[in-house]
């Protein structure tokens, strides 16, 4: 996404750390079975940051669930293959000039985390847990193609292509995943659900709105080209903000757990729209 605690809560750095200096926080998950202990374990060595207690308890639900034979669905909301290039201290991130149609900076790493994951159920025998890449396809808009320098039917055959890009990556590691758009066909239902999000923005304290500008604010100047004032910043994370929002309505479902491998900071915008219904579990990511 462009732009990607508690429910509800601000952004706390303290939360981005490794999972194994805080073990004992799985502990809930860890009594559901030996399977989800297992999992804990795979998480942890996929650099998982410390969710919240009420996404733990969730997590412990589904995986009661799992070994009564429901389903589940790892889900990711991965950004547009956008142009990279080497920033001041050497790190690989996001500039923004350009759109590929391959495999992604953040999409690689949410791959590869979702192939860890399918392998380790694989290894466990259990059927019953598929994958899903959703592709970010509401970015096709006008701002977005001038920024790049294409229109949006080349833009949205540059996503198609990526797409298929990632099936062909996990196919190649002995795993199938599913890679759809996240918002066809229905963009104009997706662009209401945004506009109702508004609302729901206008309740989370300045405070907690600085506290996202503090770690993304150059992430936001890079994205809008030049450099922003204060105001415009803010007004940009409110405005990403109500697409979380949306997206977390969108993906609100008991037998689905989402992996965040975009910023943590966005995440208590996406627990808005989830709702305490769907697990949000965040690792740490390339420093896009």
């Amino acid at each position: 996404m462009s732009g990607w605690g508690s429910y509800g809560g601000g952004y706390d750095d303290r939360e981005d750390r490794p999972a194994k200096k805080k073990v004992d926080q799985w502990k809930a998950l860890r009594s559901a079975s030996p399977l989800a202990s297992k999992f804990v374990d795979r998480l942890t060595a996929l650099d998982v940051i410390i969710p919240s207690g009420d996404d733990v308890q969730m997590m412990k639900g589904q995986f009661v669930r799992l070994a009564e034979g429901h389903p589940l669905t790892l889900t990711s909301v991965i950004c547009p293959d956008y142009g990279t290039g080497m920033n001041f201290d050497s790190r690989l991130t996001y500039n923004f000039n350009d759109l590929g149609d391959g495999v992604g900076l953040v999409a690689g790493r949410a791959l590869d985390v979702h192939v860890s994951l399918l392998q380790f159920f694989g290894d466990e025998g259990v059927e019953a847990v598929s994958s899903e890449l959703l592709m970010a396809d509401q970015e096709v808009t006008p701002e977005n193609c001038k920024r790049v320098g294409i229109d949006e039917v080349e833009f949205l055959a540059r996503l198609r292509r990526s797409q298929e890009a990632l099936k062909v990556k996990a196919t190649e590691k002995g795993v199938s995943i599913s890679a759809p758009l996240l918002v066809e066909p229905d963009q104009t239902s997706w662009s209401s659900a945004v506009e109702s999000a508004r609302t729901m923005i206008q309740q989370v304290p300045d405070a907690q709105v600085q506290g996202v500008r503090r770690v993304r604010s150059s992430f936001l100047q890079r994205w809008a080209g030049r450099r922003l004032e204060t105001h415009e910043i803010d007004e940009m994370i409110r405005g990403q903000g109500a697409e979380y929002i949306t997206v977390g309505k969108h993906l609100a479902r008991t037998d689905r757990l989402i992996l965040g491998l975009d910023a943590i900071a966005m995440a208590m915008f996406l627990r808005r729209g989830t709702k305490g219904v769907t697990p949000v579990v965040y690792f740490k990511r390339p420093d896009y």
